[in-house]
């Protein structure tokens, strides 16, 4: 569940930021761009003033794309509450007739991750800020992938309303009362780059791609509304405007 994404540098990864409904846009990326493999990072569901017929229409296509062997698809905040009926782990958008119609359509949850890493680039729905990182590190594990192999612990007691669920945890930014938000909830404001990781992340809306390069660390931050996604090839990653979509 947490290895690698495996390919050859040749091939070509197609990375799409938060779809929120709009699952035929991500579909016409994908179209335009034929990619080898493909990376969801999360939040499949809710929008503004959408319905319960929405929220099935996005289930059904999910499934679909579950079902496809060169998909990987990540967990995004706004799916972790159709996920569990814990009242812990609800955000914004969220209603109970649009959580029991997509239980009602079947989604196999557990096909989905919370991380994946691309060579040396990880990717999480929202980042995976260092402030939280170094928080984690206090249990006594030292690497990155030590204090990501915790968030197992997480989503397999995700019903649990008793455990504090650190990696679903809600920053200061978002209205929550920790400091950081976790993977699935840490908003850009609050996201301090890891020495030595590179990241690609959505969740914080923006019109514009959020970057940042330094001597030993990288981040992209690509929620745009999907104004924008990403291609990586040959150990290099592009970030594209889906202007060019309506051009082609």
């Amino acid at each position: 569940m947490y290895e690698n994404l495996s390919h050859q540098p040749s091939e070509k990864l197609l990375i799409i930021p938060d779809i929120h409904n709009n699952y035929t846009m991500a579909e016409k990326i994908i179209n335009h761009e034929n990619p080898d493999k493909v990376i969801f990072l999360g939040d499949y569901f809710d929008d503004y003033n959408d319905t319960v017929k929405d929220a099935v229409n996005t289930s059904k296509w999910l499934i679909n794309s579950l079902h496809q062997p060169n998909r990987v698809h990540l967990i995004g905040n706004h799916d972790l509450s159709y996920m569990t009926y814990n009242k812990d782990l609800k955000c914004s958008g969220y209603n109970e007739d649009k959580h029991e119609a997509i239980r009602d359509i079947g989604i196999p949850w557990g096909s989905l991750r919370l991380f994946c890493w691309v060579d040396d680039w990880l990717c999480t729905h929202a980042g995976m800020s260092n402030t939280f990182y170094l928080e984690q590190r206090e249990t006594g594990t030292t690497s990155v992938q030590s204090v990501l192999d915790l968030s197992r612990y997480d989503l397999l007691n995700i019903d649990d309303e008793s455990s504090p669920h650190p990696f679903f945890q809600v920053g200061l930014s978002r209205g929550g009362a920790e400091s950081v938000g976790g993977i699935l909830w840490c908003h850009y404001g609050e996201f301090v780059d890891i020495p030595g990781v590179r990241q690609i992340f959505g969740h914080t809306r923006d019109r514009m791609v959020r970057h940042k390069k330094t001597r030993n660390s990288e981040h992209y931050c690509i929620d745009t509304v999907l104004d924008h996604y990403a291609v990586y090839q040959n150990h290099i990653m592009s970030i594209i405007s889906t202007g060019t979509l309506w051009n082609s």
